[in-house]
């Protein structure tokens, strides 16, 4: 695991603007998981919360990879940014369905929309680019 060589010089805004989102999301979950908040009976976390009590591990694990995959990004680690991707879009996934479902968490939404913008943006993207050169696609035969 080494850092990005892609592009050198200063780090662009939707790096930091990554880094600094991921951890406010990292902390509104932790206001559900310590208590500052109560989860919405309706959302899909709280039916799961209701139906077996999980939902503190997952909100811990997820807490903590946000942290990890946050600093990782700032650092300029392209598994950071995979990660970040990845659990970006799982958020999203969940939010979707418990906002479906009659959950109200729409802080959290927001947060992972912009998220998901700014890691998309093509200054990030270049930053993150793997440092291999791509294959040339393989001829099809039409014949």
């Amino acid at each position: 695991m080494t850092a990005s060589t892609a592009a050198v010089g200063r780090r662009p805004f939707g790096i930091t603007a990554v880094a600094v989102l991921q951890l406010a999301t990292a902390a509104w979950v932790a206001s559900g998981l310590l208590g500052w908040r109560t989860l919405d009976p309706n959302s899909l976390a709280g039916q799961i919360a209701v139906d077996n009590g999980t939902i503190e591990a997952i909100f811990v694990g997820l807490t903590a990879a946000l942290v990890v995959a946050s600093v990782l990004f700032w650092l300029g680690y392209r598994i950071g940014w995979l990660v970040s991707m990845l659990l970006t879009g799982f958020q999203l996934a969940f939010m979707l369905v418990s906002i479906w479902q009659g959950g109200s968490d729409w802080i959290r939404l927001l947060l992972l929309t912009v998220t998901a913008l700014y890691l998309n943006q093509r200054a990030v993207l270049a930053r993150y680019a793997e440092d291999r050169p791509r294959r040339a696609p393989i001829p099809v035969d039409t014949r």
